[in-house]
């Protein structure tokens, strides 16, 4: 019985086996790989909040979002890492006027058994 292999030689006459692999019919398509960013953004963003926004650079994040934003940072973070990502951001508002900063205590009542943590 004939195998026809498109890459080994015909004319190959050394005994051995061999193995060829056909990817021609393969899938070749790529998943796109998405990144989204949640964060609240500045008084001075001219975007909307709450509507996501595809961005390709930390700068349009900051026009978008506010310059110096936590999102522009987290942009900034990210492109150091992947700089061929989609990304896309939430903007979220941040309510200043119902912002209360987080009080409390801790109380120890008893002394310590042991050292470690």
């Amino acid at each position: 019985m004939t195998v026809p292999f498109a890459r080994v030689p015909d004319n190959l006459r050394v005994g051995l086996f061999f193995v060829e692999f056909d990817n021609s019919m393969a899938n070749n398509a790529t998943a796109t790989q998405r990144t989204l960013l949640i964060g609240g953004m500045l008084s001075t963003g001219s975007t909307p909040p709450g509507i996501p926004q595809r961005v390709s650079s930390s700068d349009t994040v900051g026009e978008l979002t506010g310059k110096g934003g936590i999102l522009q940072a987290m942009m900034a973070a990210y492109q150091k890492n992947d700089t061929a990502a989609e990304v896309w951001i939430l903007p979220l508002e941040e309510d200043s006027d119902s912002m209360v900063a987080a009080t409390g205590t801790i109380k120890v009542s008893s002394a310590p058994t042991a050292t470690g943590v």
